[in-house]
């Protein structure tokens, strides 16, 4: 999601982006539908062939969470779409975010209505054999949702085939502890987000609040999150999937920071 605002505004070619990943040689990318949709496929399918990069995901966004059937349908309908596309991609792997209208919905008519869009989604993608994964059953309802991790052991428990995408930053964010919230979720990891945050003084461009504090995106290894603690209990869950790095700035702090964290998290790994 760093590269999205670059690329959007032309900052960035898709094929620039493209290049500057496998300059770091990463194994894989992760890919963002609303990115996808601006691109000619064949065109994306012979840059990666090119380049000898991934898919290691795509990031649907899906609206399940809607009082009117005709429209939960249509974002299940979508769902199975963009699986097509990553099937054609050679992706064997999606993570669903699953938004939808807020008002006037209530917590267990949300939460129903997920539940079976990701049931459904899940089933599709298993025929053409494709993993799902989820990193919020309940996103967006509302923003923040408390109690990020007990939505998530639910659906993992209701969903049982459906994977999950670990995220650090989002449990930090959301007040809970990220290795803590790992020890109840390990098993069930199929994909993982890597991100890191620093503290900075208030007013600091592209802050946010945690507790009394404010922080802001660092290259991954170089903030508060305990990289070498999750890759531990990763390994240790037998974990054997990507690590998608996640890091937010401005024009060539994306770059900058995103070539930081991945060397970072093979230095760690080494030493692990």
């Amino acid at each position: 999601m760093g590269f999205a605002p670059l690329l959007k505004s032309g900052s960035l070619t898709y094929k620039g982006f493209l290049d500057f990943c496998a300059s770091i040689e990463v194994d894989g990318i992760e890919l963002y539908d609303g990115l996808l949709k601006e691109l000619d496929i064949s065109d994306l399918s012979r840059w990666l062939g090119e380049l000898n990069l991934k898919v290691a995901s795509i990031d649907i966004i899906a609206s399940f969470a809607q009082p009117d059937e005709e429209k939960r349908r249509q974002g299940i309908d979508y769902g199975k779409r963009m699986m097509d596309l990553g099937h054609k991609l050679g992706s064997r792997q999606v993570m669903i975010v699953p938004v939808g209208l807020t008002v006037g919905i209530t917590l267990e008519s949300a939460k129903r209505w997920t539940f079976e869009g990701l049931a459904e989604c899940v089933d599709y993608g298993e025929s053409i054999g494709i993993k799902s994964t989820v990193e919020n059953p309940l996103y967006r309802y509302p923003a923040p949702l408390p109690e990020t991790i007990k939505h998530m052991v639910e659906v993992a428990k209701e969903i049982p085939r459906l994977g999950i995408c670990y995220d650090d930053g989002n449990f930090l964010s959301n007040g809970e502890d990220p290795l803590a919230c790992l020890d109840q979720i390990a098993s069930r990891v199929h994909h993982s987000h890597i991100k890191d945050y620093k503290y900075v003084d208030e007013g600091y461009e592209g802050s946010m609040q945690l507790g009394s504090k404010h922080v802001a995106y660092a290259p991954a290894g170089e903030g508060l999150i305990d990289f070498r603690g999750i890759l531990e209990k990763l390994i240790q869950a037998d974990y054997r999937n990507y690590l998608s790095i996640e890091f937010i700035g401005k024009g060539q702090q994306v770059k900058e920071g995103t070539s930081i964290g991945v060397k970072n998290l093979r230095k760690i790994l080494k030493e692990i």
